[in-house]
């Protein structure tokens, strides 16, 4: 957590380098990657936008939203993460 695309390469080069590049876990070892070193594009943003739509989900189930005491809806709420 608190990474960048820089790190988590060295984190996989340095697997690399441990376990031999044809470990069969070598190039998906670690998350969050350069594409160009077997990242996944769209990964910088992917966390951020799944909490979005899992709360919209959540938000609009009449079941969920009476249970936590909420409206159904996100109109005039504020959430923090």
């Amino acid at each position: 957590m608190g990474t960048n695309e820089q790190t988590m390469t060295w984190i996989k080069d340095t697997y690399v380098y441990l376990n031999g590049e044809k470990e069969i876990n070598a190039v998906g070892c670690a998350t969050g990657k350069f594409v160009s070193q077997g990242g996944i594009s769209g990964r910088t943003e992917s966390t951020g936008l799944g909490v979005f739509h899992v709360l919209k989900t959540l938000m609009h189930d009449e079941r969920f939203a009476s249970k936590a005491g909420l409206n159904t809806g996100l109109k005039g709420k504020k959430i923090i993460i």
